[in-house]
């Protein structure tokens, strides 16, 4: 279990640092998208 919250956590960093790229929203990632997206990370 404690693996599987450390990889969610590496991919959530790797998502974070595409969506932090300018024109990001262009990735596929809308800023909506990533507000749920960090309010998920907040409550998992």
């Amino acid at each position: 279990m404690q693996s599987d919250y450390n990889q969610a956590l590496r991919q959530a960093g790797t998502i974070n640092q595409l969506l932090t790229v300018k024109g990001a929203e262009h990735r596929g990632f809308s800023k909506a998208q990533k507000n749920k997206f960090m309010q998920l990370l907040k409550y998992s």
